[in-house]
C-alpha cells in the first residue's frame, strides 16, 4: 500500500529536465562552496550564476520556466529587497506561473510577455520596466507592486488587485482592467489609451499627465482621483462616481459623462468642448475658466457650481439646473438655455448674445452688466436680484 502511495506522489510531482537538474546542482554548489549569497553582482561567481540562469531559461519550455523561478525564489536569490541574482533580460515569455506565490519577488526588466500569471500573488513585487505585454494576470494580487515603466500593453488585469501599486509611466495600451482594484495607485504619465476599466475601483488613484484617450471607465469608482493635466479625449465615464476628483487643465474633448457623479470636482481650465454631460450631477463643481463650447449638458445638475469665465458658447444647457451657480463673465454666446433653472445664479457681465432663454427661470438672478437685447427671452421668468 505504501509503495502505491509513493508512486502516486511521484506521478504528481513536476518532472525536472536533466539539464535543469544540472543547473539546480550548480547553483547549490555556488551557494555552498563559492558563497554566492554574499557575492556582489559584478563578482565572478555572481556572473557565472547569472549567465547559467539566462542560458538555461533560453532552452526551457514554458511549462518548465516556473520551476526555475520557484527554485530561485525559494532560495531567496531574487527577493525584491536584497536580490542576489539580476534577472534583467531573462526570457520568461509564455511562462506558466498561474496561482504562484511570488510575493516580494524581483523580476525587474525581465521578459514575461504572454506569460500566465492568473491568480498569482505578486504583492510588493519589483516589476519595474518588466515586459508583461499580453500577459494573463486576471485576478492576480499586485498590492503595492512596483510597475514603473512596465509594458502591460494588451495585458489581462481584469479583477486584479493593484491597490497602492506604482504604475508611473507604465504602458497599458488596450489593457483589460475591468473590475480591477486600483485604489491609491500611482498612474501618473501612464499610457492607457483604449484601456478597459469598466466597474473598476480607482478611488484616490493618481492619473496626473496620464493618457486615457478612448478609454472605457463606465460605472467605475473614482472618488478623489487626480486627473490633472491628463489626456481624456473621447473617454467614456458614463455613470462613474468621480466625487471630489481633480481634472485641472485636463483635455476631455468629446468625452462622455452620461449620468456621472461629478459633485465637487475641480475642473478649472479643463477642455470639455463637445463633451457629453447629459444628466450629469455636478453640484458645487468648479468649472472656472473651463472650455465647454458645444458641450451637451442637457438636464445636468450644476447647482452652486462655479462657472466664472467659462466658455459655454453654443453649449446645450436645456433644462439644466444652474441654481445659485456663479456665471460671472461667462461666455454664453448662442447657448441653448431653454427651460434652464437659473434661480439666484450670478450672471454678472456674462455674454449671452444670441442665447436661447425661452422658458428659463431667472428668478433672483444677478444680471448686472448683462446685455439681454439679442437673447431670446420668450416665456422666461425675469425677477432679477
Amino acid at each position: 500500500m505504501q509503495q502505491i502511495k509513493d508512486e502516486t506522489t511521484l506521478a504528481t510531482q513536476p518532472i525536472v529536465p536533466a539539464a535543469l537538474q544540472v543547473y539546480f546542482d550548480k547553483i547549490a554548489t555556488l551557494l555552498q562552496d563559492r558563497d554566492l549569497r554574499n557575492s556582489a553582482q559584478n563578482s565572478a561567481v555572481n556572473k557565472i550564476a547569472r549567465l547559467s540562469t539566462l542560458t538555461i531559461l533560453h532552452s526551457l519550455n514554458p511549462d518548465k520556466k516556473y520551476l526555475l523561478v520557484q527554485f530561485l525564489y525559494n532560495m531567496a536569490l531574487i527577493d525584491n529587497e536584497n536580490p542576489i541574482l539580476n534577472l534583467a533580460g531573462a526570457e520568461l515569455c509564455d511562462a506558466l506561473m498561474g496561482q504562484a506565490n511570488l510575493a516580494r519577488i524581483n523580476l525587474s526588466r525581465a521578459d514575461l510577455s504572454s506569460s500566465e500569471l492568473a491568480h498569482s500573488d505578486l504583492d510588493f513585487a519589483d516589476l519595474r520596466y518588466t515586459r508583461l505585454n499580453k500577459a494573463h494576470l486576471a485576478q492576480a494580487s499586485l498590492v503595492k507592486a512596483k510597475l514603473t515603466g512596465a509594458n502591460l500593453t494588451e495585458a489581462d488585469l481584469s479583477l486584479s488587485d493593484l491597490t497602492g501599486a506604482d504604475l508611473n509611466s507604465a504602458k497599458l495600451h488596450g489593457a483589460n482592467l475591468n473590475k480591477a482594484i486600483l485604489d491609491g495607485a500611482d498612474l501618473h504619465d501612464a499610457h492607457l489609451v483604449k484601456a478597459a476599466l469598466r466597474e473598476g475601483r480607482l478611488n484616490g488613484a493618481n492619473f496626473t499627465g496620464a493618457y486615457l484617450d478612448i478609454a472605457d471607465l463606465r460605472n467605475s469608482e473614482l472618488n478623489h482621483a487626480v486627473f490633472q493635466d491628463s489626456h481624456l479625449r473621447g473617454t467614456d465615464f458614463s455613470e462613474a462616481d468621480m466625487t471630489g476628483s481633480i481634472f485641472i487643465r485636463a483635455v476631455m474633448i468629446k468625452s462622455i459623462f452620461y449620468k456621472s457623479d461629478l459633485c465637487s470636482v475641480d475642473m478649472k481650465e479643463a477642455n470639455l468642448s463637445y463633451a457629453s454631460l447629459i444628466d450629469a450631477r455636478m453640484i458645487s463643481a468648479d468649472l472656472s475658466k473651463t472650455d465647454l463650447n458645444h458641450a451637451n449638458l442637457n438636464h445636468a445638475n450644476l447647482r452652486t457650481a462655479k462657472l466664472c469665465e467659462a466658455d459655454l458658447s453654443y453649449t446645450n444647457l436645456q433644462n439644466t439646473k444652474l441654481i445659485g451657480a456663479d456665471l460671472t463673465r461667462a461666455q454664453l454666446i448662442g447657448a441653448n438655455l431653454s427651460g434652464a433653472h437659473l434661480n439666484e445664479a450670478n450672471l454678472s457681465s456674462a455674454d449671452i448674445s444670441g442665447a436661447n432663454l425661452t422658458g428659463a427661470d431667472l428668478s433672483g438672478a444677478i444680471l448686472t452688466g448683462v446685455d439681454l437685447s439679442t437673447a431670446n427671452l420668450a416665456g422666461a421668468k425675469l425677477k432679477p436680484y
